[in-house]
């Protein structure tokens, strides 16, 4: 699990990929969920989700796409959990 906003909210990762192209970005493709309300905070990357209603816990597919890292620190604590 990652951690989402607002920080007690944690995003769980049921499937999907993460690979690290360079430094700076990475390409992604996630199935996970969300459970509102949600916050928004500074964060490791973005990504692009497609248009859909939420209403508390819903699932989430993510689609594959390229994102830039935009907090180095945050994303490498991340994968050191």
């Amino acid at each position: 699990m990652c951690k989402a906003h607002p920080p007690q909210q944690e995003l769980p990762v049921k499937g999907g990929y993460m690979n690290f192209v360079a430094s700076t970005y990475l390409d992604v493709a996630l199935n996970t969920s969300l459970d509102t309300p949600t916050d928004t905070e500074s964060a490791f990357l973005t990504l692009q989700l497609p248009e859909q209603h939420i209403n508390h816990q819903t699932d989430v597919p993510i689609p594959a796409q390229r994102a830039n890292v935009s907090n180095k620190t945050q994303i490498t604590a991340w994968f050191n959990e």
